[in-house]
């Protein structure tokens, strides 16, 4: 038999060959199974962050935040309005007070005594007052006797007009008498030529004669001396002639209309006294009283007249004197302006203040708000009324809630004393950052949480969220004023007064 050549390794049968390879299948199916569970790890390992972190997300894709913000609040200067020594300081730094508590005193002596110097001055002020009315009152009745004096002048005018009239009609009389006595006599005097009549009948009318004409020149010198009274010449044409202005011109209504000028000038009524004549009097001092009326307007004399109004303006500065006075007794007693708490104390009982030096300050413990410094680039989505989430480094596990309020009218270095100028030179454009104030929801501010200022705060803006307010969606506030004005309230002061300590 031939010997069958040798076989070659690479002649060898394929089926050798699969059975040798058999063995490596089952390491590539473990890097499959590996493969799978490292992504099932992962996929579990995205989807556990996905779940727990989806809030993180929500926050990142809705908020605009910044840990560039601060606690801030108004501070209240306390001060003192007198001058004086110290005498007891009820508070000191950090503790909390209510507005009107008493702070501190300033000894009340020195003030006590003006208070009560001020209130003597007063009552000199209204004594003078009675004085001067009384005096002016006087030189009203004055006024008045004197006025009705110028009335009675101008009757009397009246009245002896009338009796010249009277007096006229008399003088006709007794001339008409006379003249039948003239008659009367011619015919006796025939008649006695006749020898019709007796000498006796011609001498009865002879004498009836004579006393008609003594009658004639008595009703006419009756008649010249009533003009005279008056100031009017003899004049026997016209016995009853007299000038249209006789009431004002007559002697008498001078005299009359002059006193009472007078004393309506002491009294202090200006009284023009060119052409002065009864009516330009009377309608000079109706004028004083709106309704016209004369008794009212002599009535408002005593108001007008100067040394009234002189003795009331005294009266009224000496009750401001004593008002003065008691507002600074009252401000020896220094009170809390405002709730918040005491900081910067520094003065001490025994210690000389001055008006106007600070004593100490007293922060809001409510009235706060966030200034959060947003750069420019986050500013497009925030408006006011926005609302935000504030967490505080100081309590990372309450979460604060409040609302945008305003923005700054300014960024920090553009308001700043000494601000950049660019003008010149190499210039790197810097993100800037514009404070936003947010508001601080009351609510969130409990004792056991209390924010003070210049904690650190990260405060995020939920622009996603419809703003509210009164200025909701604008970067600009309205012109007026945001909320109801912040008052301080003086409280009277005590009635049991403390006094000084006594000194050794």
């Amino acid at each position: 038999m031939a010997s069958e050549p040798p076989r070659s390794a690479d002649t060898e049968p394929k089926a050798d060959s699969h059975d040798a390879a058999a063995p490596t299948k089952p390491p590539r199916r473990r890097r499959w199974r590996k493969r799978l569970i490292m992504m099932g790890v992962a996929l579990a390992v995205v989807g556990c962050g996905l779940y727990f972190g989806r809030h993180w997300i929500h926050r990142q894709l809705t908020t605009e935040s910044t840990d560039d913000a601060y606690v801030n609040s108004h501070v209240t200067s306390v001060s003192g309005r007198v001058a004086g020594h110290v005498i007891a300081i009820n508070f000191d730094d950090n503790d909390r007070v209510r507005q009107g508590d008493l702070l501190l005193e300033i000894d009340h002596e020195p003030y006590q005594v003006a208070v009560s110097q001020r209130r003597a001055a007063l009552d000199v002020a209204e004594g003078n007052l009675t004085t001067a009315i009384a005096q002016v009152r006087a030189q009203e009745a004055k006024a008045r006797s004197s006025w009705y004096n110028l009335i009675h002048a101008q009757e009397q005018v009246r009245y002896q007009l009338a009796t010249i009239r009277s007096y006229v009609s008399n003088l006709r009389l007794q001339e008409a008498q006379f003249k039948l006595a003239e008659t009367e006599v011619a015919r006796a005097r025939r008649l006695v030529d006749k020898q019709a009549a007796s000498k006796e009948e011609l001498d009865q009318r002879a004498a009836d004669l004579e006393v008609a004409r003594q009658r004639v020149i008595d009703a006419t010198e009756t008649i010249r001396r009533t003009r005279a009274n008056l100031g009017l010449p003899p004049n026997d044409a016209d016995p009853t002639a007299a000038p249209a202005d006789l009431e004002e011109t007559y002697s008498a209504v001078q005299t009359a209309l002059s006193d009472t000028a007078q004393a309506l000038a002491q009294a202090g009524v200006p009284i023009r006294l060119r052409g002065l004549t009864p009516k330009s009097l009377r309608e000079q001092v109706e004028r004083l009283d709106p309704s016209g009326d004369l008794n009212e307007a002599l009535d408002r004399i005593v108001e007008q007249a100067p040394t009234v109004r002189q003795a009331r303006a005294s009266v009224d500065q000496a009750r401001e004197d004593l008002r003065n006075a008691e507002l600074n007794l009252r401000y020896t007693y220094v009170y809390a302006p405002i709730d918040g708490q005491v900081t910067r104390r520094s003065v001490n009982p025994g210690d000389n203040v001055a008006v106007g030096q600070g004593l100490m300050a007293v922060r809001s413990l409510t009235d706060l708000w966030i200034d959060a410094n947003f750069k420019e680039t986050q500013l497009d989505q925030i408006q006011i009324g926005h609302p935000v989430e504030v967490t505080v480094d100081a309590y990372p596990n309450k979460v604060f809630h409040g609302r945008v309020e305003g923005f700054s009218s300014g960024t920090g270095q553009s308001l700043a004393l000494l601000p950049p100028e660019n003008a010149t030179g190499n210039f790197v454009k810097i993100v800037q950052r514009l404070p936003v104030r947010i508001r601080i929801d009351p609510a969130d501010m409990t004792p056991d949480t209390p924010l003070f200022v210049g904690l650190s705060v990260i405060p995020a803006v939920k622009y996603k969220e419809q703003p509210s307010g009164p200025d909701a969606g604008k970067r600009l506030l309205e012109p007026g004023p945001r909320r109801e004005p912040s008052r301080t309230v003086v409280p009277p002061l005590p009635s049991a007064q403390p006094t000084a300590p006594t000194r050794p």
